[in-house]
This record gives structure tokens, C-alpha cells and sequence, in this order.
């Protein structure tokens, strides 16, 4: 189980995934995606957009790494 907490968000995961099944390359495509929308003039979408990017940059940096490992 994977709990993270953002301020008064906390976002429990239940699901395990195997690093070598996660595309790195999407999780780049998606951080590009969100700081598009942290551009947006609706609150909503700019905040769900950072906590997107908060979440998947550590993503990323574990999967490169990873995949300098092998």
C-alpha cells in the first residue's frame, strides 16, 4: 500500500505495479501535459495539475534511474 500525503489531500493506492511495467516516457509526456495546465485560469485544474506534477516527478526520477540500473 502506497499512501501520500499533499496538505490536506492523502491519496492511498492499493494496486503495486512493477517499475519495469511503467512507461517513463508517458510519465514525461504527462509532466509536460501538467505544466500546460498549470497555466490554466481555473484554480481547479492548476491545483490538480501541481499535485499531478508533485506526484510524478519523483515518478520519473525513480524510473530513470531504474532504467540506468539495467
Amino acid at each position: 500500500m502506497f499512501v501520500y500525503y499533499h496538505g490536506p489531500v492523502q491519496l492511498n493506492c492499493t494496486e503495486v505495479y512493477a517499475l519495469s511495467d511503467l512507461d517513463v516516457n508517458l510519465v514525461r509526456v504527462e509532466i509536460e501535459r501538467c505544466k500546460e495546465l498549470n497555466k490554466s485560469r481555473d484554480d481547479k485544474v492548476r491545483i490538480q495539475a501541481q499535485m499531478a506534477t508533485e506526484f510524478l516527478e519523483p515518478l520519473q526520477k525513480v524510473l530513470e534511474e531504474n532504467e540506468h540500473a539495467h
